[in-house]
């Protein structure tokens, strides 16, 4: 069946597999065979349970398990020029964010 969903993840599948990027093609697979072949529950599942942000936070700390990352090097990077530029441009980016949040809350 040829619905939005499966051509935004047929898109994707395609700028993963264009831009080499394994991981994107092979979550797009998987994510699209879920979706043909009716096991969209276990998207409910994967979506409920944050399995997803769990295999995040274990892809950003797998270095750290392996030794290959240390504390001193994030320190060092946000002591260069570059790294503390993108540290204040995340806090004002934040502070728009929760500003844009609040004004809409109370819509202001």
């Amino acid at each position: 069946m040829v619905t939005t969903a499966n051509i935004a993840l047929i898109i994707f599948l395609i700028l993963g597999m264009v831009a080499r990027s394994n991981l994107l093609a092979a979550a797009e697979t998987i994510l699209l065979t879920l979706r043909i072949t009716n096991l969209t529950f276990w998207l409910q599942i994967l979506s409920l349970h944050g399995v997803g942000l769990l295999f995040l936070t274990l892809a950003m700390l797998v270095p750290f398990a392996l030794g290959t990352l240390r504390l001193k090097d994030i320190r060092q990077s946000f002591l260069t020029l570059p790294g503390s530029s993108k540290v204040l441009n995340l806090y004002f980016q934040m502070k728009a964010a929760l500003s844009l949040i609040v004004l809409s809350h109370f819509r202001i």
